[in-house]
């Protein structure tokens, strides 16, 4: 019994070795497409701007996941996502009382990439708390 557990462990390392127990290298960017998940109960006017300027504006209502780039972009391309709220806030600074919560998101493509819009704070500064999913 003992030698066969033994055995047992001696092919597992053998085989971990022999497959070099790690990545082989650098990792390669990939072809992606962008994406916005809403997990508020705000839509959102969204701008996706490639560095080469293509601009794609599309809505997301709340619950909602939307391929806001439309395409699949080349690995490496720069893009930002602007995440506008269509709801106003009021805030004390504004002469008008109201202010719409906005946030540029800089991305590199790589792979599909996801901003999830996680919540908004409609305190003082109307704060939008979101993270990037996928890519590095």
């Amino acid at each position: 019994m003992f030698k066969l557990r033994s055995l047992g462990f001696l092919c597992a390392f053998l085989w971990f070795l022999a497959c070099g127990g790690g990545g082989a290298g650098p990792r390669i960017a990939e072809d992606g497409r962008i994406y916005v998940r809403n997990s508020t109960d705000v839509a959102f006017n969204v701008r996706c701007v490639t560095e080469d300027l293509r601009e794609v504006e599309s809505v997301v209502e709340p619950g909602e996941v939307k391929d806001v780039s439309q395409e699949v972009l080349k690995a490496g391309t720069k893009v930002t996502v602007t995440l506008t709220s269509q709801k106003a806030v009021g805030y004390g600074g504004d002469p008008t009382g109201r202010i719409q919560p906005s946030v540029e998101v800089e991305l590199t493509v790589n792979g599909n990439m996801t901003v999830w819009i996680k919540s908004i704070g409609f305190g003082s500064a109307g704060a939008i708390e979101y993270e990037v999913i996928g890519g590095p």
